[in-house]
């Protein structure tokens, strides 16, 4: 009696090292990546020709063309009572538009100050 030499199955490519590369992967882009909300509006800032490298700021507020201010979910005069509510102690960044008129900045400046910004860095393109 002859007994069959039992058939080899041809073995398959295991998926799962590529799908655990994967998720290491996603899980590496998801730590290393900084997530935050989009800016309020895009602002385009002055060219300067010499200065300080930019510091991240606590908080950061948009002057946009118009004159508008914007912070967090403040628009317009309702900034400056935000930022008394803040309570600020670190350095503020103030993005301006470059087309904003220089007196529309100074009065700015001014009421962010009595409102309680003890530092205000005005952010600027260098080139």
């Amino acid at each position: 009696m002859r007994i069959p030499a039992p058939t080899t199955r041809k073995q398959s490519e295991s998926i799962l090292p590529m799908i655990n590369v994967v998720f290491l992967l996603l899980i590496f882009f998801l730590i290393t990546a900084q997530i935050r909300p989009p800016e309020p509006v895009e602002v385009k800032p002055p060219l300067a020709a010499d200065g300080e490298t930019a510091k991240n700021g606590t908080q950061i507020i948009f002057l946009d063309a118009a004159g508008e201010l914007y912070f967090q979910s403040s628009v317009g005069d309702q900034v400056y009572s935000a930022i008394a509510q803040e309570n600020w102690t670190g350095r503020v960044q103030l993005r301006v538009d470059a087309r904003t008129p220089a007196p529309v900045l100074a009065r700015v400046m001014r009421r962010l100050a009595e409102a309680g910004g003890r530092q205000v860095d005005i952010v600027v393109r260098l080139e």
